[in-house]
């Protein structure tokens, strides 16, 4: 007879219920019901149905994570190619999860678990050195806006072109990304037509 994976069944069934309902109208009893499972297992696993969400959520992040932690150069994660890379191939998989996130307004718990484990990343890196990462869990936090943004407004970027904007903001600025857009002169043309005198 072939093994079950509760913790994964139960995970399944959650996010099937979620899709139609508000998590505060999910009860233990119909979750178990659609895992197919009792209570008793569910609280093997799980304290309540909020302690699923925050694994639900893990689920979708942990990943990441260990592809960073794989590549051997963590310096390359920052690149455009390589951050891109993680990044579509975690928003292709885990679409439909981060949508229903975002619709059901869990969307900042998502975003409190990527700066915490960015944060912790980073520190393991680059432990022994002084760095202030206080200004990547601003850029996290305006990565969330981004993507709310992009789902409001059904889409319309594709994935691989919204990857490219949020890196092209991340590495130049906002404000320059405005200026660029409303027709003006980039910092690095600004400084240099004043360089030359025009």
């Amino acid at each position: 007879m072939e093994k079950r994976d509760a913790k994964a069944e139960f995970l399944t069934a959650f996010w099937k219920l979620y899709e139609k309902k508000e998590i505060e109208k999910i009860s233990i009893r119909e979750l178990c019901q659609t895992a197919g499972y009792n209570r008793t297992t569910f609280y093997v696993y799980y304290d309540d149905i909020y302690d699923l969400l925050d694994k639900a959520i893990e689920s979708i992040f942990l990943p990441i994570r260990e592809e960073i932690i794989r590549r051997i150069d963590f310096s390359r994660a920052l690149q455009v190619s390589a951050f891109g890379e993680i990044f579509l191939q975690a928003l292709r998989k885990e679409d439909t999860h981060i949508e229903l996130l975002f619709k059901r307004h869990h969307y900042l718990l998502l975003g409190e678990k990527l700066k915490k484990e960015w944060m912790a990343l980073l520190r393991e890196k680059y432990s022994g050195r002084e760095v202030d990462f206080s200004f990547l869990e601003y850029q996290l936090s305006a990565l969330m806006g981004v993507i709310k943004y992009w789902l409001q407004t059904g889409k319309k970027l594709p994935q691989q072109e919204l990857v490219r904007r949020i890196y092209r903001i991340s590495e130049n600025g906002v404000f320059s990304i405005v200026r660029e857009e409303l027709g003006g002169k980039s910092d690095v043309e600004h400084n240099q037509s004043e360089a030359s005198g025009n």
